[in-house]
C-alpha cells in the first residue's frame, strides 16, 4: 500500500463516520483509498511503461575506484568501464475495438531495453570463470578456464544475450564494438592484464536501468618457491597469498623473502588443507591483510638476522624446555614491580624482555650501517677515522643491496638507482668523474639489480640483463676488449644476456648468462678462468667474456657433467662455481689450500671439489668459506688469524 492510499483511507473513514455512522466508515474509507492511490500509486519511483527516458538510464561508475586484486575464488561486483548503444523495442498488446464490434487493435503497452557495456572485474590474469549473475539471478554458470592464447571467451547469458569474457592476459586484442561506444575511438584499449567483460547489446529489462553484474572468478597466484599454490580446487595456499602480498602488492624484492621457509610453509598448509580466498578490494595496509591471514592459519611472520622474512607456523613441533624463559637474568632492570594491576606488570615485563631479544630489529629496515676504516668516507659517514661499532650511514633512503671495494662502497636503492661513497680516483663510481665523496650520492639513475666491486673496479647488472663495468681495467677485467680504464659505466662487448656478475678480487670477473653458462674475463695467470693457453697472445689475461670450458681439449678431460651454473665468485687468483646440481667446482691458485682439494697444487682447469652439495661459497685472501645444502658452514685455506673459526 502506498502512503497516498493509506492517508486517503483514514481520512475517508473519519468523514464517513460523521456523515453516515458505522456504515459510512466503510464507504468513506473505500472512496478515500481509491483517490489516494490515484494521486500516489504503489510504485511511485518506477516509471510507467513508455518511451525510453534518456535522462535517467544506467548505473554510474565512481572515478578513481581501484580495480580489486584476488587470491582464491570469490564473487565480485564489477566496475563500470564504459557503456552505450542503448535501444528500446516496443511491446505490443491487444485492446478491444470501439463500438460496432471492431476487431481488436495492437497497442504499445511497454518497452524492452537493451544496451552494451564493459565491466572491469579484477586485476588479471584470472584462472577460471564459474558464474555470472544479473543482480542476484544466475544467467550463466560452468567452468571456463583461461585459454592458451588471446585470453577471451564468448558466453551466452540466459535471457540477456551474449558477452565476451576477458581473463586479463597480456595478449588481449581490441574489441571493435567497445570502440564504437566511445566518442573517440583512440580511447579504445585491449585492457591487458585486467579481467573484464563486454556485454554486447544485452537485454536489461522493462525499465531503462542497467543491472548490477557479478562474477564468480578464481585467480591463484603462482610463485616459484613452491608448486603447491592451490588447495581444494577453489582456495589459494596462504603461503602463496602472503608471498603475493609482500612481493607483488607491496613491492619487496624476492631476495628479502626466505624461499626455503616459504616452501616448507606452503607444504605444511597444503597437507592441512588450510586454504583461503582474499579479495584485495579496500585501500588498507598490507599489514592488515597479513595479520588476518596469520590469524586464520596460526602463523607469525618474523624478520631474521639474514635480512629475510620467515613464516613460522605455531604448531606442536617444539620442545617446551627449549623456549626462552623470562626471569631476572634477561631483565634490563631489577624485577621489582610496583604496578596498580597485573596487566600493567605483564606489559612491563614484555617491554623489557623485547628490548633485549629484539634489539637488532629496532634498527630501521633497509638503512645502511658500516664499521671499520672510514678514511675516505667509504662508510658514508663524514669525518673520516675508523668506527669500531656499526654506525648508520648519513642517508635516510632504503636500500636493497650493497658492496665494498678498496676505499669505496656502492649500493642499490629501493628504486633501483645506484649510489656510491668514498674514493673515486679510478672512476669506479661510473659517473664520468674521479671526484670522491664522504657521503652516499646518486651516481646512476638507471635500473640496477646487482652490483659487485673489486679493488678499484665495479661491475653491475641492469634490469634488462646487461652487464656494465667501470674503473680499473689493466687485466681486461671489464670485458671491453682492451685494457683502458673507464670512468663511466660501459657495456661489455659481447652484449650477452646475463643473470649474475662477480668481480670481487679486482683482477677477474665471472658471469652466468641467462642460459646458465659460465663465462670469465681478466687475469688467467693461475688458470682461474679454466682456459688454454694460460698466456693468450703473450699476456696472461683475457679481455672479453669467454665461456668456461668443461675440458682443455687435451690431456685433462672433465667428467661428463653438462649441468648449468647457478653461482660463481672470484677468489685470490682463483675461481669458484656451483652448478645447478649443487656440486662445487674450483680452479686457479691453491698455495694455502684455498681450493679445498686436500693439497696446495694449482689447478689450471675447473675441478670438482668432493661430492658434497653446496648453496654458496666465498673466498678472499686465500681463505674460503662455504655453506652446504644442509645449512652447515665450512672453511678451508689460510687461517693465521683464526678467520676460519676453528
Amino acid at each position: 500500500m502506498s502512503v497516498g492510499g493509506l492517508v486517503g483511507a483514514v481520512a475517508g473513514g473519519v468523514i464517513g463516520f460523521f456523515v453516515g455512522g458505522p456504515v459510512g466508515v466503510f464507504y468513506g474509507a473505500s472512496l478515500g483509498f481509491a483517490l489516494g492511490m490515484a494521486i500516489d500509486p504503489m510504485t511511485p519511483d518506477m516509471p510507467s511503461a513508455g518511451a525510453p527516458d534518456q535522462g535517467d538510464q544506467i548505473m554510474s561508475g565512481e572515478v578513481g575506484t581501484p580495480i580489486p586484486d584476488l587470491a582464491g575464488t570469490t564473487k565480485i561486483a564489477g566496475h563500470l568501464l564504459c557503456y552505450g548503444g542503448e535501444r528500446a523495442e516496443p511491446v505490443y498488446g491487444e485492446v478491444s475495438g470501439g463500438k460496432g464490434g471492431d476487431e481488436p487493435e495492437p497497442q504499445i503497452t511497454g518497452y524492452k531495453y537493451y544496451m552494451s557495456w564493459a565491466v572491469g572485474i579484477v586485476a588479471g590474469e584470472a584462472d577460471t570463470l564459474y558464474a555470472i549473475y544479473k543482480n542476484d539471478e544466475v544467467v550463466w554458470e560452468g567452468e571456463l578456464d583461461c585459454p592458451a592464447s588471446g585470453g577471451e571467451e564468448i558466453v551466452t547469458l540466459d535471457g540477456m544475450g551474449s558477452a565476451t569474457f576477458y581473463f586479463g592476459t597480456d595478449d588481449h586484442a581490441l574489441n571493435s564494438k567497445v570502440g564504437a561506444l566511445l566518442d573517440d575511438p583512440g580511447l579504445n584499449t585491449p585492457y591487458r592484464n585486467l579481467c573484464w567483460c563486454f556485454l554486447d547489446d544485452c537485454y536489461i529489462g522493462e525499465y531503462n536501468r542497467a543491472p548490477t553484474m557479478k562474477f564468480v572468478v578464481k585467480k591463484i597466484p603462482e610463485n616459484a618457491f613452491s608448486a603447491k599454490h592451490e588447495i581444494q580446487t577453489y582456495d589459494c595456499n596462504p603461503a602463496h597469498a602472503m608471498w603475493f602480498i609482500l612481493h607483488n602488492l607491496t613491492g619487496l624484492p624476492e631476495s628479502w623473502l626466505h624461499s626455503s621457509d616459504f616452501a616448507a610453509f606452503a607444504s605444511t598448509l597444503w597437507g592441512e588443507s588450510r586454504g583461503l580466498s582474499v579479495l584485495f578490494d579496500r585501500q588498507q595496509s598490507a599489514l592488515n591483510y597479513l595479520e588476518s591471514i596469520n590469524s586464520h592459519i596460526d602463523n607469525i611472520l618474523r624478520y631474521g638476522t639474514d635480512a629475510k622474512f620467515h613464516p613460522k607456523l605455531i604448531r606442536d613441533d617444539y620442545t617446551v624446555g627449549d623456549l626462552p624463559t623470562i626471569d631476572e637474568d634477561v631483565m634490563l632492570d631489577e624485577p621489582t614491580f610496583d604496578r596498580k594491576s597485573w596487566i600493567d606488570t605483564i606489559n612491563e615485563m614484555k617491554v623489557q624482555y623485547s628490548e633485549i631479544i629484539d634489539v637488532e630489529r629496532q634498527k630501521p629496515f633497509g638503512l645502511i650501517y658500516g664499521t671499520g676504516l672510514n678514511s675516505l668516507g667509504q662508510l658514508g659517514i663524514s669525518g673520516g677515522g675508523s668506527k669500531q661499532i656499526f654506525i648508520a650511514a648519513e642517508i635516510a633512503h632504503v636500500f636493497q643491496a650493497i658492496c665494498c671495494g678498496n676505499v669505496f662502497s656502492l649500493a642499490i636503492r629501493s628504486d633501483d638507482t645506484l649510489w656510491a661513497t668514498g674514493g673515486n680516483s679510478h672512476g669506479q663510481f661510473g659517473n664520468g668523474t674521479t671526484d670522491s665523496t664522504v657521503v652516499f650520492i646518486e651516481v646512476d639513475s638507471n635500473s640496477w639489480i646487482m652490483v659487485t666491486a673489486g679493488t678499484n673496479n665495479v661491475m653491475a647488472l641492469k634490469n634488462d640483463n646487461t652487464v656494465w663495468g667501470t674503473g680499473h681495467n689493466d687485466y681486461g677485467q671489464l670485458g671491453l676488449n682492451d685494457e683502458v680504464e673507464r670512468h663511466s659505466f660501459t657495456q661489455e662487448v659481447t652484449y650477452g644476456s646475463w643473470k649474475s656478475i662477480d668481480c670481487r678480487n679486482g683482477m677477474n670477473a665471472l658471469s652466468i648468462n641467462s642460459a646458465g653458462k659460465l663465462f670469465g674475463t681478466g687475469s688467467n695467470d693461475a688458470g682461474q678462468l679454466s682456459q688454454r693457453p694460460w698466456y693468450p697472445g703473450g699476456v696472461p689475461y683475457f679481455t672479453t667474456f669467454t665461456q668456461i670450458k668443461y675440458n682443455d681439449g687435451g690431456s685433462h678431460p672433465f667428467p661428463a657433467d653438462e649441468s648449468l651454473w647457478k653461482f660463481a665468485t672470484c677468489g685470490e687468483s682463483s675461481s669458484f662455481g656451483i652448478k645447478t646440481n649443487g656440486t662445487l667446482w674450483v680452479s686457479g691458485a691453491n698455495g694455502s689450500g684455498q681450493l679445498g682439494l686436500g693439497d696446495t697444487t694449482v689447478r689450471r682447469f675447473f675441478e670438482q671439489m668432493g661430492s658434497s652439495l653446496w648453496k654458496s661459497v666465498s673466498s678472499a685472501s686465500c681463505t674460503t668459506v662455504a655453506i652446504k645444502e644442509d645449512d652447515t658452514l665450512w672453511g678451508w685455506g689460510y687461517n693465521s688469524y683464526g678467520q676460519l673459526g676453528l
